[in-house]
């Protein structure tokens, strides 16, 4: 009877050895062992503040204007302001109306619907362009637009 205790107790013990070892001796950062260090993490921060200061140095994309404050846009009559994915539009005065695309409209935020194509957009009404394909507004007449981010004017 002593013999088997002894036994179960020394294979509980073998096992818990080799259990634990494997976890002490396990590489840091891997799927078994996915605690990261503060290292790691200010490495990924530094990454990161580089990206944005590439970014900033180059002020976006080159393709077309780009803020990340918003800026005050005149269009004249038969102007268009196409944006870029995650774009913000408000028009501030005179009258425009949306550009969408196959994909689907403008978001009116502020009235909390999508604009289809040559829908009337309303003053001070927040209009985010949810992907670069296209959509935007068309300016029926001298019109001013707050607007953030990237976009180009046709």
């Amino acid at each position: 009877m002593k013999k088997k205790i002894v036994r179960v107790l020394g294979s509980v013990f073998v096992v818990s050895l080799l259990i634990g070892s494997r976890v002490v001796f396990s590489e840091p950062g891997t799927s078994k062992d996915p605690l990261i260090s503060k290292s790691y993490v200010d490495g990924k921060i530094q990454e990161l503040k580089n990206y944005i200061d590439d970014k900033v140095k180059t002020g976006g994309k080159s393709s077309g204007n780009s803020s990340s404050n918003l800026e005050i846009v005149e269009l004249r009559a038969g102007q268009s302001l196409i944006g870029y994915g995650g774009t913000e539009i408000i028009l501030r005065s005179g009258r425009a109306l949306a550009i969408d695309s196959p994909d689907g409209g403008v978001s009116d935020i502020t009235a909390g619907k999508d604009l289809p194509n040559n829908a009337k957009i309303e003053k001070n009404h927040l209009l985010i362009i949810p992907r670069t394909d296209g959509r935007g507004v068309y300016s029926l007449g001298e019109t001013f637009f707050m607007v953030r981010g990237e976009y180009s004017i046709e």
